[in-house]
């Protein structure tokens, strides 16, 4: 798999609304599924695997009575579950390994913090996504033009990364920047584009 890297460009300020909407519902899901971990390995000592903590967030509200799961696309709402499952699962390798090694790290391990910024990424798999010729739909009405290195390309997964603070708030195709994993034959070149 190969990446690119670029900036989203030609998004109008209601497709930059809904952007900052969905990257902010990530945070949320993100945020509550984390603290759900917390609060369930606290009580019970017992890790939760993936599925059992898809099932739960599915239900657990939020305190404006939204449930954040259903904010999102389901696809990308299990890949944000799935980074905070990767985290914890981190967090209790490297709590396993401090018993054995102590002198391997500068302190004991500590569990995955909050996001504090207002966005977060979002993760779309091949599934959450389709493509109309040179155009990425990633839902109806928020559409992202393809970079020309990528057109007729098969690509398995776009990733939004929030930039906010570092571009001029007027501009508001320049706050968000694109990340698409492409399949490429070997003989195959991608030119990256550089920042």
């Amino acid at each position: 798999m190969r990446a690119l890297k670029t900036k989203i460009k030609g998004l109008n300020k209601s497709q930059f609304k809904r952007l900052k909407e969905l990257t902010n519902h990530a945070k949320n899901l993100y945020n509550q599924t984390l603290w759900t971990y917390r609060c369930a390995y606290e009580a019970t000592g017992k890790y939760f695997s993936y599925p059992q903590m898809d099932k739960v967030m599915k239900q657990v509200r939020n305190l404006e009575g939204e449930i954040n799961y259903k904010c999102l696309k389901s696809k990308v709402a299990q890949q944000t579950l799935r980074r905070v499952d990767q985290n914890f699962r981190a967090f209790f390798n490297t709590s396993r390994d401090f018993v054995k090694n102590p002198k391997k790290y500068t302190g004991k391990p500590r569990p995955p913090s909050f996001k504090q910024k207002q966005h977060d990424n979002l993760v779309y798999d091949f599934q959450a996504f389709q493509i109309k010729g040179s155009t990425v739909v990633l839902e109806k009405g928020l559409e992202i033009q393809l970079p020309k290195q990528l057109i007729g390309k098969n690509i398995k997964q776009i990733e939004i990364i929030t930039s906010l603070l570092r571009f001029p708030s007027t501009n508001f195709s320049k706050r968000f920047l694109f990340l698409m994993m492409t399949r490429v034959k070997s003989t195959q070149k991608l030119n990256l584009l550089k920042q």
